[in-house]
């Protein structure tokens, strides 16, 4: 359904109904409802609700921390930090990588998306960049190691891989967090000297 979607938009076909079935939340439902039909008459209901259970078990607290952090996230984008943060810093700061890689650090600590902290925190100096002197390729690459900094409970990853690994909470941090955390860090100690050397 979404295939035939994305076919109809580069051909230039417009459906309303087409649209409404291309969209990727009407799609997985459709598939869901779909599965349940079809399991039901093969394996019958008792095994398709233990099947359901066993779903909701392992990804119920992924969905519900994922909720949280994209209220969080909405929050934070709607209250403008990003240009609140602009404000504080210009042409003279020091260290600009350093700084949008600490800054997408913090971010992803508190709103626990990857994607919202690194766009963040490079938007606020991609329009310094000029003047600073700096590509902004290594802008957007200290945004993203900063944003892989310290993968913890507010993140859908952490809790993913907890689920997928079998481990507890205390042993997904002990591994995920510190190594995801790591190979952050040497990633901007890295991208430093690159900087100097090559641009």
């Amino acid at each position: 359904m979404i295939a035939t979607g994305a076919i109809a938009d580069a051909a230039d076909l417009h459906n309303r109904v087409l649209t409404f079935l291309a969209d990727p939340v009407v799609a997985l439902l459709v598939g869901l409802i779909g599965t349940v039909v079809i399991g039901r008459i093969r394996m019958g209901q008792k095994r398709v609700e233990d099947a359901i259970a066993r779903g909701f078990k392992d990804s119920g607290q992924i969905l519900i921390l994922t909720a949280v952090g994209g209220s969080l996230a909405a929050v934070v984008a709607a209250g403008g930090l990003g240009d609140i943060l602009r404000g504080y810093f210009g042409a003279h700061s020091f260290a600009p990588l350093l700084l949008v890689w600490a800054i997408a650090a913090v971010l992803h600590i508190a709103v626990g998306s990857v994607t919202i902290s690194a766009i963040t925190a490079a938007g606020i100096l991609a329009p310094l960049a000029p003047s600073l002197g700096i590509d902004p390729v290594l802008i957007a690459l200290a945004a993203g190691t900063g944003s892989l900094f310290a993968v913890h409970v507010t993140s859908n990853t952490f809790w993913l891989l907890q689920s997928l690994m079998g481990q507890t909470t205390r042993g997904t941090l002990k591994t995920c967090t510190a190594g995801v955390s790591l190979a952050s860090v040497v990633a901007i100690i890295l991208l430093q000297p690159i900087s100097l050397l090559f641009f």
